[in-house]
């Protein structure tokens, strides 16, 4: 990881892009441990949407085909002619999302924790959800863990609440709260970020201190 973390910080970069050899690297080294974590990285990783087609192998050919279309000469003719291979191309790859639909990314706004501390009611904004997106909700979470008010990716039957932030963040920018990511890796300082939809661009502090320990010591590692 601290290689590849160096590598983003030079002219070379990752042809594919940063987010996702990063998302494939996290998702190896997560392969071989047995919990849910683990298993939907597998499921993720060995997926098999043909007979010699995965979701890396897929994901390879949609970038190589998005290249094409933003730096090459396209026709609409040409694109008229390709529709039906993107459509192909687009539904295989969200079935081959399919081990992420247990999963939920939520912004929390707000705990109370019970007398006893094993217990929490949760206060948080569903994005993915089986609700209309950006509703509120609010439900019991058996968890001795106290959460922030930030963005996780959460399973919550089984408790399992993964922190997004600082790569992820729902933030206000002129009057409008939005789900922000990360152009870039997390570095000390502010930085670049893009609205998940509508793209605009907005800046951001970055405190390395309030990054969980393996994200700040690998920030450190690689000089900030």
């Amino acid at each position: 990881m601290l290689d590849f973390y160096g590598r983003t910080r030079t002219r070379d970069g990752l042809a594919l892009g940063a987010w996702r050899e990063l998302a494939r690297t996290a998702a190896r080294a997560f392969g071989d441990r047995d919990d849910p974590i683990g298993s939907m990285a597998r499921e993720v990783l060995d997926v098999k949407l043909s007979h010699n087609q995965t979701f890396e192998t897929l994901s390879n050919l949609m970038q190589a085909e998005r290249n094409q279309f933003a730096h090459g000469h396209y026709t609409e003719a040409r694109a008229a002619a390709d529709l039906p291979d993107f459509e192909q191309m687009t539904r295989a790859l969200l079935r081959a999302q399919r081990p992420l639909c247990a999963w939920t990314l939520v912004t929390v706004e707000k705990t109370e924790p019970d007398l006893y501390g094993d217990l929490q009611t949760v206060e948080f904004i569903d994005h993915t959800g089986p609700f209309a997106s950006g509703t509120r909700r609010r439900i019991g979470l058996n968890s001795p863990v106290r959460l922030s008010n930030v963005v996780y990716l959460a399973r919550f039957r089984e408790g399992l609440m993964l922190p997004l932030d600082p790569m992820v963040r729902r933030t206000l920018h002129e009057d409008r709260f939005d789900l922000y990511w990360m152009d870039h890796l997390p570095r000390q300082g502010v930085c670049q970020m893009s609205a998940v939809v509508a793209g605009r661009a907005v800046k951001a502090p970055c405190d390395a201190r309030r990054m969980p320990p393996l994200l700040r010591a690998m920030v450190d590692a690689a000089g900030g």
